[in-house]
């Protein structure tokens, strides 16, 4: 199971390198200017910050392993979403979960 999660969260962390890899090409499909792209990002970082303090509230009381899980597979089924969808609102909600659910792994 641990190396099903490890795996899980190798594979779901490239979703930081490929937006920003990727954003010239996703500007122009989009038409979107540098301040409304500079949205994921910030979305990004606030679920982020989110993520710490909520998840830092519930580590102790819930098992460990069924919360990595249950993370990695919520933020799987956002990243696929995101991937999916060409609605800018639903796409900047996408990296604010995201973001949200990055931290389980740091805590």
């Amino acid at each position: 199971m641990t190396i099903v999660l490890i795996l899980v969260e190798l594979g779901t962390n490239t979703s930081s390198g490929i937006l920003s890899a990727s954003s010239k090409g996703i500007k122009k499909q989009m038409n979107l200017r540098d301040a409304e792209f500079g949205l994921f990002g910030y979305w990004n970082s606030n679920g982020r910050v989110l993520g710490s303090f909520a998840f830092l509230l519930i580590f102790y009381k819930i098992n460990r392993k069924w919360l990595l899980g249950i993370g990695l597979l919520v933020k799987g089924i956002f990243l696929i979403c995101f991937k999916l969808t060409d609605n800018f609102k639903l796409l900047v909600f996408c990296r604010f979960m995201t973001g949200i659910t990055h931290m389980i792994p740091s805590i």
